[in-house]
């Protein structure tokens, strides 16, 4: 019988140091592959998937959210009077990075969290997005699943995984901050996933 021969990922020369008999389980690593090339989740700019977080850092002042106890982590102010795009603020649970990622489109606002892994293993998590008023009497949430770094916006609107608000309902929501700040609302958001083993991505 003869030998089949092991092929390399397509992203050796990116660094990837897998190779394997070709077929399904090539073709699953490859659309894994922490050496893929993704778009910069803040600038589009195309660069491979292990090298995200450091120009995350660099290049757009990214921040790291300090893991709670528990499911819960830490969140982020918004400012209803600041910009069209937020850079991300960034955490690491069960083996993989996630950023909290706010974009604003004309009078809509869309709050979602990406993760850097393949769709099957995002899809073995569970975020509830939390927006809340800075004293907390006020908020509205919604559960979904991450969606990975290399989802465009119109694939994340079309699959519904993202928390959706109007500008109107975000003005709203700030101006009852009584005496705090009224141009600042709270992003919080809980991760939980179906087992706990550590996520290979």
């Amino acid at each position: 019988m003869e030998e089949e021969l092991a092929v390399d990922c397509i992203m050796v020369r990116e660094g990837c140091s897998v190779s394997m008999v070709q077929g399904r389980n090539l073709d699953e690593h490859e659309t894994s592959c922490r050496f893929r090339k993704v778009p910069c989740i803040c600038c589009q700019i195309s660069l491979p998937l292990d090298s995200l977080l450091e120009h995350i850092k660099n290049a757009h002042d990214g921040e790291e959210e300090t893991w709670h106890e528990h499911d819960f982590v830490g969140g982020s102010y918004v400012n209803v009077n600041g910009y069209d795009q937020w850079d991300p603020t960034w955490f690491s649970h069960f083996g993989v990075i996630f950023y909290s990622m706010i974009r604003k489109e004309g009078e809509i606002w869309y709050f979602w969290i990406s993760a850097e892994c393949g769709q099957e293993e995002a899809d073995r998590f569970t975020v509830e997005i939390v927006i809340a008023n800075r004293k907390g009497d006020i908020k509205t949430e919604y559960t979904c699943h991450p969606v990975t770094v290399d989802h465009t916006m119109e694939q994340m609107k079309i699959e519904g995984n993202c928390l959706v608000m109007t500008t109107g309902q975000v003005r709203r929501m700030a101006a009852r901050n009584g005496d705090e700040v009224e141009d600042l609302l709270n992003m919080m958001y809980y991760v939980e996933v179906e087992d706990s083993t550590v996520v290979d991505c």
